[in-house]
């Protein structure tokens, strides 16, 4: 079966403007060590949320792209997406009730917050690792890196080249079977990425679900 990246759809006529999310408001205090941003990849108990605050001209997209604190990582989502995506989720995220403002009216959207790596749903004999070094002279850059077994050998490794401030990655990724539909794979260079398999890839296509699109892994 084929697995795809969720990408933002950058088209104006789609989204509206290019930064659909202008500002956040809530009660909320980033150094709250129960603000949603201070549990990555971690389980939360109730934890306060950022509300989003649409730029007036944004259209009201079923995936809104935004990266604003309180939604780095994380996926901001309608009803109808959501239904897709709680149904093809195994326990590995958690959906939080979310409200979104544009012009003084309010819609309620779900936050999607992963707590589970993924790094157990890929097949680390054909997945490529990229390592960030220091270069002689100054900055970093991206080297290969050798193969490793599995999801244990990989953070083992992680965490040994983490006191030389070097940081391993994944980079060309393929999914262990078939029977995983949905899930966010961590240390992905570039950030974690949300992927979906073609079963659920072709059931959002259905629903006309908006402002995002697929990217083959």
């Amino acid at each position: 079966m084929n697995y795809y990246f969720i990408v933002p759809d950058l088209n104006l006529e789609v989204v509206g403007v290019s930064d659909q999310v202008r500002a956040t408001r809530g009660d909320f205090h980033i150094e709250d060590p129960n603000f949603i941003d201070n549990y990555y990849f971690d389980k939360a108990e109730n934890p306060k949320l950022a509300q989003a605050i649409l730029a007036p001209k944004a259209i009201l997209t079923d995936y809104i792209n935004t990266a604003i604190s309180g939604f780095s990582h994380r996926l901001l989502i309608s009803d109808k997406l959501n239904n897709i995506l709680t149904n093809a989720s195994t326990g590995n995220f958690q959906f939080f009730k979310n409200e979104l403002y544009q012009n003084d009216k309010c819609y309620y959207y779900w936050l999607v917050h992963p707590i589970d790596h993924g790094l157990d749903c890929i097949n680390f004999s054909k997945t490529e690792l990229l390592l960030r070094k220091k270069k002689v002279g100054g900055g970093t850059e991206l080297v290969n890196h050798p193969q490793v077994k599995n999801s244990e050998e990989f953070l083992a490794e992680r965490y040994t080249l983490k006191s030389k401030k070097e940081r391993l990655m994944l980079n060309k990724v393929e999914v262990l079977n078939d029977n995983i539909d949905f899930f966010c794979l961590r240390y992905m260079v570039g950030g974690p990425q949300y992927i979906v398999s073609e079963k659920i890839k072709m059931k959002i296509e259905a629903q006309n679900i908006t402002g995002l699109k697929f990217q083959m892994i």
